[in-house]
Order: structure tokens, then sequence, then C-alpha cells
């Protein structure tokens, strides 16, 4: 057990999911761009501003709990990147 009551097995799988998760969230931001860069900010931010915040118990625990950044990366994902127009071929098939 961790000093938070956490199992050290749950806490050490979150330790080593999050890290995965952080990457992949940036990785689909930078390649999507448009509104998953905010949203892959606020998906950062969430258990920060979180903890901070004042509210009730069952509050906190929903948004503290892995499911908001899970849908933030899940639209993450989901959102088209912007079109990408292929590069003019000439006749011969080079570029140009």
């Amino acid at each position: 057990m961790t000093a938070d009551g956490v199992p050290a097995r749950q806490a050490a799988g979150w330790g080593g999911l999050g890290p995965v998760l952080l990457a992949w969230t940036v990785f689909e931001a930078v390649k999507h761009t448009g509104a998953t860069v905010p949203l892959a900010v606020v998906g950062f931010l969430v258990p920060f501003v979180a903890k901070l915040a004042p509210g009730n118990v069952p509050v906190r625990h929903l948004v503290l709990g892995p499911w908001v950044p899970l849908a933030v990366d899940a639209v993450c994902v989901a959102v088209p990147g912007p079109r990408r127009t292929p590069p003019h071929r000439s006749p011969s098939g080079r570029p140009g």
C-alpha cells in the first residue's frame, strides 16, 4: 500500500500508463493540430485544477479518475486533422 492507501501494484500500473498516455496525447495533438491542441492541454490540466477546486468528494473522484483524460485522448484521435492536398505531379510523374 502507498501512503494514500492505494495498492502498490495499482499505483505502479497507473505510473507506467500515465507517461504512455501523455506521449500518445502529444503525438495525436501534433498530428491532428486544430482543436486537438487545446483539448490536449485541457486533458493535462484537469487533474491539477480538480485538486485545487473545492467540491464534494464524489465529483472530485469522477474528475480525478481516468475517464476525463481518456475521453480527451479519444477526442484527439477522433477529430480529423486538416485536409492536405497531394503535391501536384507533372505528366512525367515528378513533383513540380
